[in-house]
């Protein structure tokens, strides 16, 4: 290898490294595990209501199809209703966990965003006549 073809590919690698540091950094990552937690726990709570509605539907034939017997969807349900609990507590030492290993502050975070809200002047966005202004103009720019 040349000396500029050494220079290139150690430049190469130096960009790489930085666009992995940058994906690692930040409040986007700590966004991205509470967007996924969020999503896995509205599916939880919904378990059960699924389930429920296998049993009082037997005519669209799902629980048929993975060979549940229509008695057997009580104890789904059941299952589901007990999971909730216990889960909440395990997701409350992982996000610790979380917060320790990457240095993530979940809580400052949540907690800046709350005051954040409460002393904005409109409570929605769009009702502030300036930003309503900026957002016609490039609308119809």
């Amino acid at each position: 290898m040349t000396r500029d073809e050494k220079a290139k590919e150690e430049l190469e690698w130096r960009r790489v490294n930085e666009e992995i540091e940058l994906r690692s950094e930040g409040i986007e990552p700590c966004l991205d595990s509470l967007a996924d937690y969020s999503i896995d726990t509205v599916g939880m709570i919904l378990a059960p209501v699924t389930y429920a509605c296998l049993q009082l539907f037997p005519e669209n034939a799902i629980a048929s199809n993975y060979s549940i017997l229509s008695n057997q969807i009580f104890y789904y349900i059941i299952f589901a209703f007990l999971i909730i609990p216990f889960t909440f507590v395990c997701d409350t030492f992982l996000h610790n966990a979380n917060e320790l290993l990457h240095g993530w502050k979940i809580y400052d975070y949540l907690s800046y965003q709350r005051y954040r809200f409460s002393v904005r002047e409109y409570r929605w966005m769009l009702r502030n006549p300036v930003r309503f202004l900026c957002c016609a103009i490039y609308l119809f720019y």
